[in-house]
């Protein structure tokens, strides 16, 4: 499946020359070059962008140009063509199969009987922040004025949705339901933790009461429920198999955040502007105990089937990057100077190097499988995308970091090509639509510019290979 990049671009007019980005772009919709989607005026930009059908129908939000004001919206097909202009309380949408579904200025998720329906049916009442569960959706519905409300699943049907309450009385601190597994997790008001079977409505009691928590398919993590705003106290986990606990007497403190990832569960401290920062905690469940680095190192990745990412800082400024197992010496991968690790992928992590020259870096990626550290591609800035072929998009910014030239980047062979000369960096890059327009298309951008010779608009374009 190849990665749609959604980019914002602002061309310096060039006289009557050609576009320069023409000669890197496959024909598409019957014409050589780029296809314009939506014109957008001089004081406009380009705010939101997302894929709402299979079909490749886009939905454009439209902002003016400091972006403090929606002004417009719009949904074009693959080729620039007008299906519809939905009003301004929409602020998204999707398909759920036949169903059109999207979320209000009020954070309502609706239905819609087409694009620009004037009067949606509203399924959930601050529910956005619905989660897939199978082939249903879980959410919450609260009041607007609301601290609890109701946990319900949201079946597909034909071009309807079908809405069932799962339960009352729901604690709605968070936007969305935790679903772990193939359940859904949620708290009450009297402090109980319950798990849900969306689909046949069975609710379980996992704890009478808890404070702080997080669920995961096999454990709960949680604390006790009457501590005080920062307390410190153990850290217990339930096994969801056996109904035992653990205790764990780590002083965690009780405003802290839990949260699990790949199996592990990460502790992380609120954000303080006033204090130093505090190195988040790791723990796993199987058995229960915490992730303990080696002495001078720090955890930067931990990954479900055991290998955990270090780094370490060395008196010279040096910063080494390190594979380890519990119970094992950490191995090397990769030593640098000014440099920071930028992405965490599902199997490697990137990490850019300071290459001497302002917003200028290389690009190196390390594979969790082991072996070196590999260079993707040199000079590449802070923002930027691996493209399925290996070939990366950034920006490359100048003295004032604030716009500079969109490049693509061929990092099997070291050559690049500017797509377009002036970008504005905070406005590049609005999104990733990482299914593509349709499954089987090849690489394809997403980007607003201002050719020389042409017009400010939204184009769609086919990377040459």
């Amino acid at each position: 499946m190849r990665r749609v990049i959604v980019l914002t671009l602002w061309l310096v007019a060039c006289g009557e020359e050609a576009d320069p980005t023409n000669a890197y772009f496959e024909p598409l919709c019957g014409k050589d070059g780029p296809v314009e989607l939506l014109g957008l005026g001089g004081d406009e930009q380009v705010a939101r962008f997302e894929r709402v059908s299979e079909d490749g129908d886009l939905h454009i939000r439209v902002s003016n140009s400091d972006q403090t004001e929606w002004v417009r919206s719009a949904v074009v097909d693959e080729c620039g063509e007008l299906v519809a202009e939905p009003g301004m309380e929409i602020l998204g949408m999707t398909r759920w199969g036949d169903a059109l579904v999207g979320c209000t200025t009020s954070y309502d998720l609706a239905r819609f009987a087409a694009y620009d329906d004037p009067s949606p049916v509203v399924l959930a009442r601050r529910g956005c922040g619905a989660r897939p569960l199978g082939e249903l959706f879980v959410t919450y519905d609260v009041e607007p004025e609301g601290t609890t409300g109701r946990l319900v699943a949201l079946e597909p049907m034909g071009a309807e949705v079908m809405v069932r309450v799962l339960v009352e009385d729901v604690v709605t601190e968070d936007q969305s339901a935790t679903v772990a597994g193939d359940r859904a997790f949620v708290q009450t008001s009297d402090l109980a933790v319950h798990s849900v079977d969306a689909r046949t409505g069975e609710v379980t009691l996992e704890l009478e009461q808890a404070g702080l928590w997080s669920a995961s398919a096999n454990a709960i993590a949680y604390q006790a429920p009457d501590l005080g705003p920062d307390e410190a106290a153990p850290l217990v986990f339930r096994d969801r198999g056996t109904g035992t606990d653990e205790t764990l007497d780590v002083g965690l403190r009780s405003s802290w955040s839990l949260r699990w990832f790949e199996g592990a569960l990460l502790a992380e401290a609120p954000y303080d502007p006033s204090k130093e920062p505090v190195d988040p905690r790791w723990f796993r469940a199987d058995p229960a105990r915490e992730l303990v680095a080696p002495t001078d190192t720090r955890i930067e990745v931990v990954r479900a089937d055991g290998l955990v990412w270090l780094g370490l800082h060395h008196t010279n400024d040096d910063y080494e990057l390190l594979r380890w197992h519990e119970g094992e010496a950490p191995q090397s991968a990769m030593t640098c100077t000014d440099c920071t690790l930028s992405q965490r992928g599902s199997d490697f992590i990137d990490v850019l190097v300071n290459a001497g020259f302002t917003g200028r870096y290389e690009l190196w990626r390390l594979d969790d499988s082991g072996g070196p550290a590999r260079q993707l591609a040199s000079p590449v800035g802070l923002t930027y995308r691996v493209m399925d072929d290996g070939r990366v998009v950034t920006v490359l910014v100048g003295q004032d970091f604030e716009f500079g030239a969109l490049e693509l980047v061929n990092g099997s062979e070291g050559d690049s090509v500017t797509l377009a000369p002036r970008v504005n960096l905070f406005a590049s890059l609005i999104d990733a639509l990482s299914d593509g327009l349709h499954d089987d298309t090849p690489d394809e951008i997403l980007y607003e510019a201002w050719p020389s010779h042409g017009t400010h608009a939204v184009y769609r374009a086919r990377l040459s290979p």
